[in-house]
């Protein structure tokens, strides 16, 4: 199966062979602390602390753990979408996921990479901050992913794909914009 994490501790030893996505049920059982994002969920377990005391260091936020476990629909990724309103006569058509940066992302001196895997998606489930629950349905989603040897001195970023009032001309609501560089 597909997927992206990282497992921060096991609960046992019994897991540590694990290098390949898990079934949702086995990461539960097995994985302590960490993330995985399979095409359609994202769940994790973190502990930290909230930085509200400043820094990203132990003793500068309120000490707290953090489930989550979401589905994900999603609706475009970069540069495609799957109600392409100029091509609604072929409803099979495949949708192609697009490099951010096309072809000068495989320059280093572009660094760092960057590649917005999704750019409008819904998500139905909950996150646990410290025992309360906070349940959500059908709430926009956003995701993308950020590597490479090097990071700007400074960078700016902004995205956004909920659009309070917007309507397209074919009476959809749906729009995302990202930008961002250094």
């Amino acid at each position: 199966s597909q997927g992206l994490g990282c497992t921060f501790e096991w609960k046992d030893s019994n897991g540590a062979e694990a290098n390949t996505a898990m079934h949702p049920d086995e990461w539960n059982e097995k994985v302590k602390t960490g993330f995985q994002m399979l095409p359609t969920r994202l769940q994790g377990r973190v502990v930290g602390h909230d930085g509200t005391l400043g820094g990203v260091h132990k003793g500068q936020g309120i000490p707290g753990t953090c489930d989550f476990d979401m589905t994900i629909r999603p609706l475009s990724g970069w540069g495609d979408d799957e109600q392409d309103s100029d091509d609604n006569r072929n409803k099979n058509k495949k949708h192609k996921q697009k490099s951010t940066a096309g072809w000068l992302a495989s320059f280093a001196v572009f660094e760092p990479h960057w590649q917005v895997t999704m750019a409008d998606g819904r998500a139905t489930g909950f996150a646990t901050w410290n025992g309360k629950q906070y349940n959500f349905e059908d709430v926009p989603l956003y995701a993308e992913k950020n590597w490479g040897g090097a990071f700007p001195s400074k960078w700016y970023w902004a995205q956004c794909n909920a659009f309070e009032g917007y309507c397209n001309p074919d009476g959809s609501t749906r729009l995302s914009v990202t930008a961002g560089g250094g």
